[in-house]
C-alpha cells in the first residue's frame, strides 16, 4: 500500500484498545482507475521486472559457484569457466 493509501485508511480507524474499521470507510478510499492500456503496460513491466530478477538470481548463483570453486580448487579453474561462458 502506498503512503497516501495508508493515510486514507488509518484516518477512519477508531477505537481506544482495538482499532476498528468499517466497510464504508474502506469504500470511501480513492483508488485510481487507469485506462486498460496503461494497466496492461504496467503489467508487462511488472512481468519483465520479475523475469530480470530471476535472471539476476541465476547470474548471482553462477558467480557464487564460480568463486567458491576458485577458493576450493585454486585459480587454475578460471580457464574452465572462460571456455563455458
Amino acid at each position: 500500500m502506498t503512503p497516501y493509501g495508508y493515510q486514507q485508511l488509518i484516518r477512519e480507524v477508531y477505537g481506544s484498545v482495538v482499532d476498528h474499521l468499517e466497510n464504508e470507510h474502506v469504500g470511501s478510499m480513492w483508488i485510481p482507475d487507469a485506462p486498460i492500456q496503461v494497466q496492461n503496460e504496467i503489467g508487462k513491466l511488472v512481468v519483465r521486472a520479475f523475469e530480470m530478477k530471476e535472471e539476476a538470481n541465476q547470474l548471482e548463483d553462477k558467480t557464487i559457484n564460480f568463486l567458491e570453486d576458485i577458493i576450493v580448487h585454486g585459480a587454475s579453474r578460471i580457464n574452465e569457466y572462460e571456455s563455458v561462458s
